[in-house]
Order: C-alpha cells, then structure tokens, then sequence
C-alpha cells in the first residue's frame, strides 16, 4: 500500500515538473512578451505633454474621480498634462493662457472632434460635434452669417426674445401661490428662441418632441433669496451677477473635446496630428490671479474697483464659441425682465436646497421646485 502511494506521489511531481518547465519554457516568455507591447503602448512620444504612470490596460483610469474626474493634476503636471484611458492618451489642457493658445491662437490646429459610431450619428447634418472639414467650415460661416443677417445685437433680435418670453410669463402667471416645477419651463424658453430664428416656429412647453429634445441647461439657484440681487439695483450689478453666475455653475466643465488637426504644439510640448484634447474649464473659471474670489460667488468678480463692469479675459463659459453674444443677451433679457415682474421663493417645506450638481453631459440641479409670486412694486 505504501509502495502504491510512494508511486502515485512520484507521477504527480514529475507531472508538475514537466508542466512547471513547460510554463517556464514557453507560455512565461509569451506573457512578458505581451506585457512589454502593452507598456510601448502606453509609452508617452517624445516631448509628448506629462502625466501620471499610467497601467496596463486600464491606463489612469484610477487616477480619476466621479465627483471630481481631474483631481486638480496640474498642480503635479502643469497646465499640458495628458492622461490614458484604456491604451488612448488624452491632453487636458489648464488655465487660461493655454486654453486660449489653443482655441484662438491656433484654433485651427485644435479645430477637430474625436469621431466615433455615437458622435457620426449625431452629427451627420449638424454642427457642435462634427469634425473640422470643408463642410463643417461651409455650415459655420452659414450660421454666423445667418445669425448676423438675423439681427443678432439689434434690437430685433431683442424683440424675438421678448415675444417668446411673454409665453414663459403667461405660464409662470397660473403658478402665482403655488409651487411649480421649472425643469422644462427654461429649456423650453432658450430653445423656442433658438427655433424661431431657424426655423420660424416655436413649439408648446406640453410637446413631447420638445420635451425630449429640450436643453439640460436648466437654470441653477444658488441660495433661496438668489432673486433679490436683481431688484432694485443697477444693469452693471445685475449683469455682474449673471456673470458670476454663468462662471460658479460651470455648466459645461469639459467644453466639447477637440482633436488636432496636424502635428502642431502647446506651451512647448508637441502634439501629433489625432490628439485628443479636453478643456478643464474648471481650471479657467476658478483660477488663482484671474479672479478676485475665485472658489466663491461673489459679482465684484468681475467689477474693477470703481464699481464698472469689466469682463476678465478668464471669463471663457463658452470656451471659444461664438454663440456667447447672443447668450448673454438671452441671460439679460429673461432674468431682468421676469425678475421684475415675479419672485421665485424657494419653499419652506423643502429643506434645504442640494447644490451638488447631476453630472451628465452638462452639469444639472437636482429636480426641485419654487414658489412663483408677482411682485408689489414693478
């Protein structure tokens, strides 16, 4: 009997034997050949921007963050820094110099748009998401143009506003005393004014194809008085706050990302033609030296020391669109005007209000409700 289990112990380690040296000898030396490809892939190019170590296969993804997916990398890398996820590097680019580098300075260098199944689909007609070709060049000269042609800065472009903002009122006037709902009261307002330059129609706020292709950009109120900054003050202070407004909520912390065009350069580093480019307009919004309180809401942000408004070259919540004329008159016109004629009350019973914003495409609130009241004096 011990005999027998003498012999069965002896195969079982001459079997490991032969399997440890087969491993050894064929399979170990494929398994580092396979890790060594993966590190060349995850290899930075010569003068290519800084970053984190990144690891096979998963990149720097765990460098990243939901709540905060940069976790303010420039202090470590710089302005230029770039990251990988999965085996594809990406540039982030920081603060205002370099962002303006890149958008206007060689805005044609950065004019691209990473292209995949998801962004073709919805950019085969359209504008904000298609890649940089003759095409896209033909249909931008066509919509600025269209746009000035339209009276853009004029006073009846002023009056198209003030048309479709008179529905808003009428909805907002059967809430007087009562609480509503205003997730797409706004979207509606911003995007009806958008369609009656284009296509001449506006549609109602109970259209369920405008609903669902309504705007995320839902207006944000930053504390329950936030009405009262508006009223009774000068247009100076008042379109400071819409301002401070705009650059506190950072609706949009990552812009569009960019792709270059060729092979060009950045604050000294180089960038291959294909680059993928984020702009971290937080880091813009929020810069120390651009801004007097630059981690708090406060209008004299952008008021110099005689109390005249004056728009510092940081102010970028549109990264280099040109569509920021005509939404900052938009901003102007429906704030001070429903402003005047109703107060927006936050409700005693719904505690307090969450200021954490919904990550999505664009930085949301959460769903709340306000009270609408018409003000005594007008």
């Amino acid at each position: 009997m011990l005999c027998m289990w003498c012999k069965h112990l002896s195969l079982l380690f001459l079997n490991y034997l032969f399997h440890s040296t087969v491993f050894a000898y064929f399979i170990l030396p494929w398994i580092c050949v396979f890790f060594f490809i993966l590190c060349l892939k995850f290899r930075r190019p010569k003068n290519f921007p800084p970053g984190p170590t990144p690891l096979p296969i998963l990149g720097n993804l765990l460098n990243l963050s939901v709540h905060n997916p940069m976790r303010d990398l420039e202090r470590s890398y710089g302005n230029v820094y770039s990251l990988f996820i999965g085996p594809k590097p990406i540039v982030v680019i920081n603060g205002v110099q370099a962002l303006k580098e890149a958008m206007l300075t060689k805005g044609a260098d950065f004019a691209g748009r990473p292209q995949d199944i998801f962004a073709t689909h919805l950019t085969e007609n359209g504008l904000v998401l298609a890649d940089y070709s003759p095409s896209w060049k033909e249909q931008r000269h066509f919509a600025v143009t269209t746009l000035w042609n339209f009276g853009l800065g004029t006073e009846s472009m002023e009056q198209r506003i003030l048309r479709e903002l008179h529905f808003t009122m009428e909805t907002l006037e059967k809430s007087i005393g009562s609480t509503m709902n205003p997730q797409f009261l706004f979207p509606n307002l911003a995007s009806n004014i958008i369609s009656l330059i284009v296509f001449g129609k506006r549609y109602s706020c109970e259209d369920q194809f405008f609903k669902e292709g309504a705007s995320e950009k839902t207006p944000r109120m930053d504390k329950p008085a936030f009405a009262d900054y508006f009223c009774g003050i000068s247009s100076i202070y008042t379109n400071s706050v819409i301002h401070e407004v705009q650059r506190t909520a950072n609706t949009v912390p990552f812009s569009v990302y960019h792709l270059t065009t060729k092979d060009t350069k950045l604050m000294g580093y180089s960038l291959p033609k294909g680059a993928v480019v984020i702009p971290n307009m937080k880091s813009v919004l929020n810069e120390e030296g651009q801004w007097k309180c630059p981690h708090e809401f406060n209008p004299e942000n952008v008021l110099n020391d005689e109390g005249e408004f004056v728009q510092p070259e940081a102010f970028m919540p549109f990264c280099a669109g040109p569509g920021e004329r005509l939404a900052q008159m938009k901003f102007f016109l429906i704030i001070v005007t429903l402003l005047r004629k109703f107060k927006f009350i936050w409700p005693e019973d719904a505690g307090e209000p969450d200021y954490t914003p919904v990550m999505g495409v664009t930085l949301s609130p959460h769903p709340y409700r306000i009270k609408v009241q018409l003000r005594t004096t007008q």
